[in-house]
């Protein structure tokens, strides 16, 4: 069975009623003379729905196949006979002879009067005619408005539909898909959300996995002020999608969400006055996070030179500055004053986030990371993805036109970092790490900012700032004797300062006492940030069990210099697996390579090594791990 282009129609004059007389497009029945309903009894209105849904003749075995169910047998002619008798003799009274059954060469056909017709064949009808128009033109929603107004409910509701024809029956719905989401969209265009929300809302809930309307309704919700449940909606299809097909969502549904998260997490919901559909939404707000620059500071010019560089640079996409070296020689200082002084490039926006990569707490994760980000640029905090690789799709989004700094400060891992990498032009990350995180500079391009221990001038003209010139100049070879203990690191530098301020002997003084009590000096007491020891801990926990025993060896050693061939004698092991051990420590900056396969090591580090032997063979009684 297939739809024809029409129905068969009588050759009497026409009735100048034009409306659906046949009912499909929900119970099954017919539309009297006075525009009341009736339906006909059960096996009727199956055999009804099959003669109206093909437009065509069904021979008379087809039709008892589908009013009964059952296989044609040697009385199933006659079975026939009778029941389009009772049902022609319904339809004369029902409709007042607008629609009767005929008989044509052994089978059966339904023939409608002039103006009369199956709302089925109506809602083609018009839909035909809305596809003609053009997708702007207003009568194109008209007619589409007036195809869907002909469903009262579910098609064919009260006839069971696997025995009639399946394709019709699978095309009507699909038209009803169509014309739904195309009606919505084109209102949407127009600026009748509200007038969408009534077309989407019931599509939705009978196609909970169609992207396409979903996509709309979420639209819709968003331009009426309903935000909440504009993310619900599209979080519950997300799930479905995921639960059900094992997909996330795509192109079209994932577009409508960033358009929802780009609008102001405070727009409020229009006044009855308005009667608008569109909800009044405030600025996008322009984060400022960058910590304040440090007091102090001192030298850094070779680096402050190669971050202008990245400016002046033509980068296809975001740039990357990745400022790496040990524990408190000053990379959080040098990106917050560069990221100051260059602030006013980034018209959109300055974002700050400490990743905590060698924090008590742990690192931060990425989705974390996302999150407070996100938060910052405007996101409610219900409107932010629990996936992570959704959040991350978000906040590119959210970046994509604008130029906005960001400084990922202790990164840890690569894996914290490449998701809060901008993808397009204009925006700029400063990233700050003590690992080397040659994945970065690999994949994403990152530039390398090293940073060294300050030089003996640099360090003395930052004990200048703190002290005075007059007192650091009348004691010139202690300054330096004490600039030399603290490796030249500016956090030991400073803290040196500091406890300087308050003491009340001499510069020599206090640089025999810091000899000999080293990094229990190193620290600022109240001030638990400020303390040397506490910096070098992280990085040593952050060392699988085997580096942490050669950095501790090698903190025994007299000889200055040590070699692939000294560590894997320290070790007992291959120069292979020394190696290897060695360029961990290096990644970490706890050793410094002064040529190929020969490492130095600072004196502050070696102080700290060397505080660690009992916590090493401790932990080496204890189990293998340090074998």
């Amino acid at each position: 069975m297939s739809m024809r282009s029409g129905p068969i129609m009588s050759a009497e004059p026409a009735s100048s009623r034009e409306r659906p007389t046949v009912l499909l497009l929900g119970p099954v029945g017919v539309c009297g003379p006075m525009g009341t309903f009736a339906a006909p009894p059960a096996r009727a209105r199956v055999l009804l729905a099959g003669l109206a849904l093909a437009d065509m003749k069904i021979d008379s075995l087809a039709l008892f196949r589908l009013g009964w169910g059952a296989e044609a047998n040697p009385r199933s002619g006659a079975v026939v006979q009778v029941a389009v008798h009772r049902l022609r003799a319904w339809l004369a009274h029902a409709t007042d002879n607008l629609v009767t059954v005929i008989s044509e060469g052994g089978g059966y056909a339904l023939r409608y009067a002039s103006g009369a017709m199956s709302d089925a064949h109506k809602f083609q009808q018009l839909v035909d005619e809305a596809r003609s128009c053009p997708a702007e033109a207003p009568e194109r929603v008209q007619l589409l408005e007036q195809a869907l107004a002909l469903w009262r409910g579910p098609l064919l509701g009260d006839v069971p539909s696997d025995r009639l024809d399946v394709a019709v029956v699978e095309r009507l719905l699909q038209q009803r898909r169509w014309a739904e989401a195309d009606c919505a969209e084109a209102l949407l265009a127009q600026g009748a959300a509200r007038r969408a929300l009534d077309i989407l809302e019931p599509a939705a809930r009978r196609q909970p996995l169609d992207e396409w309307v979903l996509a709309l309704l979420v639209e819709a919700l968003c331009v009426t002020g309903q935000q909440a449940a504009a993310l619900t909606a599209y979080d519950t299809v997300r799930r479905r999608l995921r639960d059900e097909l094992g997909i996330d969502p795509g192109d079209r549904l994932r577009a409508a969400y960033l358009r929802l998260l780009r609008r102001s997490a405070s727009a409020s919901e229009p006044t009855a006055a308005s009667g608008a559909d569109r909800p009044v939404r405030t600025m996008t707000p322009v984060p400022a996070q960058l910590p304040p620059a440090a007091r102090r500071f001192s030298g850094r010019e070779p680096q402050l030179r190669m971050l202008n560089g990245l400016l002046e640079e033509s980068i296809p996409e975001t740039a990357i500055a990745l400022i790496t070296g040990m524990a408190g020689v000053g990379k959080t200082a040098l990106a917050v004053r560069w990221a100051h002084r260059v602030r006013d490039r980034f018209p959109d926006g300055q974002l700050f986030l400490n990743l905590g990569g060698h924090s008590a707490v742990g690192p931060m994760s990425a989705a974390d990371g996302l999150a407070r980000c996100l938060r910052a640029l405007g996101t409610s905090a219900d409107q932010v993805p629990a996936d992570q690789e959704e959040a991350a799709a978000v906040y590119r989004s959210l970046l994509a036109d604008r130029r906005v700094l960001v400084v990922l400060d202790d990164a840890r891992q690569v894996g914290q970092v490449r998701p809060l990498l901008p993808a397009g032009p204009g925006s700029l990350v400063i990233v700050t790490s003590r690992e080397r995180l040659l994945g970065l500079i690999a994949h994403d391009g990152a530039r390398t900012v090293e940073l060294s221990p300050l030089a003996p001038d640099e360090g003395r003209a930052l004990l200048i700032d703190a002290l005075g010139a007059e007192r650091v100049e009348a004691e010139r070879t202690a300054v330096d004797a004490l600039i030399r203990t603290c490796s030249g690191l500016p956090l030991a530098l400073g803290i040196v300062a500091a406890n300087l301020s308050a003491w009340s002997g001499s510069i020599a003084e206090y640089h025999a006492e810091l000899t000999e009590r080293r990094l229990t000096a190193l620290e600022v007491v109240g001030d638990e940030r400020q303390a040397v020891r506490r910096a070098l801990d992280a990085s040593f926990d952050a060392l699988p069990p085997r580096a942490q025993r050669l950095f501790v060896l090698l903190g025994q050693e007299a000889k200055p210099v040590v070699t692939i061939e000294s560590a894997a004698a320290l070790l007992g092991r291959s120069p292979r697996a020394a190696r290897r051990l060695i360029r961990r420590l290096a990644s970490a900056h706890l050793l410094q390579e002064r040529r190929p396969d020969a490492y130095t090591m600072h004196d502050v580090l070696r102080y700290y090594a060397q505080e660690q032997v009992a916590r090493v063979d401790g932990h080496r009684a204890g189990g293998p791990a340090y074998a």
